[in-house]
């Protein structure tokens, strides 16, 4: 009998899940050092952000520089210029990184890749042993979120020619010539070691400042400078004759009417210079001797307006580079500085000066203590503010009044100052 076979049934399947999409990983960020071939890159967003010429960026006062990079997909999405010079600040020279040129690609802002170079920018001059950084911000609310602050003021003047004396030392005031570059940087030494704050000019760059087109720089005295202008000549909106005192300093009251006489005698509509408000009150011109013209215009217009921001990279660092100038006092003093971005920063060290000198130890609880965040700590540290100040206004907290009197000792306040000429 032959056998049947059974009818093959079909059940219906369940229906398969979809898989989920693999989550999205977006490019890895690169930061690091530009390469040959993404320097036009970098170049172009800088060009287009500052509006530079082909030329390149104005002369600086460093050393060297370096182009720092955020790449993104072979990208360059953001850029910034790192500079290496030296700045003397209460007798002290110190390295510094300067940040300048900081740009991001216009359809890549507002997701943080500068914010992040900057970032990684600071951690590298920390690996350096670079213990301070600087900068001209465009907004100083912007660049405070990392740990820079206001560090120094200028006293913007303007007047006409004529309402400068035409003292008759302005005779003795001549051109610089090559055999003056080693007494131009003998004199701004002397002068820049007891500064709060000031960038370092070597043999070097007033050689380079001496032979720059468009730079005239005249000085007084024969032998020995006791006193320098440095200026360049430029139109206004209206086309009008301008002279850019970009850096004056004089070393007697002889060398302050030579130099200002030597200004009096420029054919032009206005003088303008951006002094500190010492060098502007020693100079005289704001009571200037000259014969009055009646007007309804004033004499001079001084205007004090904000300069750079100052950044400490490392503070046990900076802290070790000023203890030599700290005096035998018998003194101890904490300090607990708060840094989010660098926590290393915020291991308490105390100064212990004696008979000895002075030394960096580990804090002690019962140490007398100021207790204030990095951005305070490098105002303090730049001479901007001093301690009493900081204190009285909230900005920093002392264990008791003799913690802000040792403070004030340690640092003093003074009058940090970057002359145009040294802007980056």
């Amino acid at each position: 009998m032959a056998s049947v076979e059974a009818p093959t049934i079909h059940l219906p399947q369940p229906a398969r899940e979809a898989a989920p999409p693999a989550p999205y990983v977006p490019p890895a960020l690169e930061l690091r050092d530009v390469l040959p071939e993404e320097r036009r890159q970098a170049w172009e967003l800088q060009l287009e952000a500052f509006n530079l010429s082909e030329g390149g960026p104005h002369p600086h006062p460093g050393h060297g520089e370096e182009l720092k990079v955020a790449v993104r997909e072979g990208r360059v999405v953001s850029c910034l210029t790192l500079l290496h010079a030296d700045v003397w600040m209460s007798g002290v020279r110190l390295p510094m990184g300067g940040v300048r040129h900081v740009a991001t690609h216009p359809e890549e802002q507002g997701k943080g890749y500068a914010s992040a170079l900057l970032r990684a920018t600071l951690q590298d001059l920390r690996g350096r042993g670079i213990p301070l950084s600087m900068l001209f911000p465009f907004s100083f609310r912007y660049y405070r979120k990392f740990g820079y602050e206001l560090g120094g003021n200028h006293c913007h003047f303007w007047c006409r020619p004529n309402c400068i004396p035409a003292y008759e030392e302005r005779r003795s005031v001549r051109r610089a010539e090559p055999e003056d570059v080693p007494a131009l940087a003998c004199f701004y030494a002397a002068r820049a070691l007891h500064s709060a704050c000031s960038m370092a000019r070597d043999e070097a760059r007033w050689a380079a400042v001496r032979s720059t087109p468009g730079l005239q720089v005249a000085v007084h005295g024969e032998g020995e400078v006791d006193g320098f202008a440095v200026t360049a000549e430029e139109r206004d909106a209206y086309g009008g004759r301008v002279l850019r005192v970009l850096d004056l300093a004089a070393g007697s009251r002889t060398a302050w009417r030579a130099l200002l006489g030597h200004l009096s005698q420029f054919n032009g509509e206005s003088v303008e210079w951006l002094a500190s408000a010492a060098d502007l009150s020693e100079s005289g011109l704001l009571r200037t001797p000259a014969p009055l013209r009646e007007g309804f215009k004033p004499r001079g217009i001084a205007t004090v307006r904000p300069m750079f921001q100052a950044r400490v990279v490392d503070v046990a660092a900076a802290l070790q580079a000023r203890l030599p100038t700290l005096g035998t006092a018998h003194c101890r003093l904490a300090l607990r500085v708060r840094d989010e971005l660098i926590p290393e920063n915020a291991t308490p060290l105390a100064i212990e000066a004696g008979a000895a000198g002075a030394v960096l130890v580990p804090a002690r609880p019962a140490d007398p203590t100021l207790d204030l965040d990095i951005q305070l700590f490098s105002q303090l540290y730049c001479g901007y503010l001093s301690p009493a100040e900081a204190v009285s206004q909230g900005l920093a907290t002392a264990s008791g009044p003799e913690a802000t009197e040792l403070a004030e000792r340690l640092f003093p306040a003074g009058e940090p100052f970057i002359s145009e000429l040294d802007r980056f």
